[in-house]
């Protein structure tokens, strides 16, 4: 499609992930875009648009308490860019870990991410992600949980969820997205590379050295 051509990176703003989903799911755009993805082309997104980059996505929840068991979370197919992970983004700024909890708890096969603002994950082949920004990214892993009772008739009851793992990672770290562990080794280089790119987005250009030179 001629959208793309001479595209480095397709992006999704914010607004309603399943307004993306609905409404580009399925058009010759999606498979555009799916088919430049699988050739090595970037595909971003923020807000919602990062919700609607994972196979599931979580669409609605309660936010700033603990999620109860009768509680509805809407979760939806997404578009399918990261799979086997939830994302769920405005994070600490809205209180949101009794929502992811809960849907790692009704979905332990699921990575829950938590992504703050002003934050990103960089993911590599689906492999493994690193985080930039000022913020934090939450990893809720609830694959070897030994006991919840999301399944249990007490609507009105708090989520239990035992041996449930938590990581907190922040710029510079990385996740490995097939083994589940965090690793913080490639922290001082990725601070490095960003403060080298800040150093040059700084520095003036020829262009703009010359012109006070003349002036």
């Amino acid at each position: 499609m001629h959208l793309l051509e001479g595209a480095d990176a397709f992006f999704f703003t914010g607004g309603g992930q399943l307004k993306i989903t609905t409404r580009f799911a399925g058009t010759r755009l999606c498979a555009a875009v799916e088919e430049f993805y699988r050739k090595g082309g970037t595909v971003a997104g923020t807000s919602a648009g990062a919700a609607a980059m994972s196979e599931t996505m979580l669409v609605t929840g309660t936010s700033r308490e603990s999620h109860r068991i009768g509680e509805s979370l809407q979760m939806a197919p997404g578009l399918g860019f990261i799979r086997d992970v939830i994302v769920d983004q405005h994070f600490a700024e809205r209180g949101r870990i009794g929502r992811l909890l809960g849907a790692v708890a009704q979905n332990p096969r699921f990575i829950g991410l938590g992504i703050d603002e002003d934050t990103a994950v960089i993911v590599e082949r689906e492999e493994r992600f690193t985080v930039v920004g000022a913020g934090a990214v939450y990893v809720a892993d609830a694959e070897d949980a030994t006991y919840t009772n999301v399944a249990q008739e007490e609507t009105s009851r708090a989520l239990s969820l035992f041996n449930v793992r938590l990581h907190v990672l922040s710029q510079g770290d990385t996740y490995d997205l097939r083994t589940r562990q965090p690793s913080h080794q490639f922290a001082k280089k990725m601070e490095e590379r960003l403060e080298r790119a800040e150093h040059r987005r700084k520095a003036p250009s020829h262009a703009e050295a010359a012109g006070a030179q003349v002036h």
